[in-house]
């Protein structure tokens, strides 16, 4: 992946091959070519996620509402002794 290094007036800039080659050149703009990214397809967009990525978002969709909910039932529990306590 290469690196653009771009100087603050814009008027010089170094193609390197990575940020660390841009520091010898003194004060210079990392930027990075726009031939380094693609624009995804329809095809990407649809791809069936991995088993374990798919754990991944069931367990942030099912188990963190059930897991905040069973959480602040037993504050709950423990508030209400509290208070019964004291009254």
């Amino acid at each position: 992946m290469s690196v653009l290094c771009i100087s603050p007036d814009l008027t010089v800039s170094h193609v390197v091959d990575n940020a660390a080659a841009c520091s010898s050149y003194g004060n210079f703009y990392l930027a990075q070519l726009a031939s380094d990214f693609s624009q995804p397809t329809l095809q990407d967009i649809f791809v069936i996620p991995l088993a374990s990525d798919l754990q991944s978002m069931w367990l942030a969709g099912f188990g963190t509402p059930v897991i905040a909910y069973l959480t602040a039932w037993g504050m709950g529990i423990l508030i209400n002794m509290f208070q019964s306590r004291n009254s």
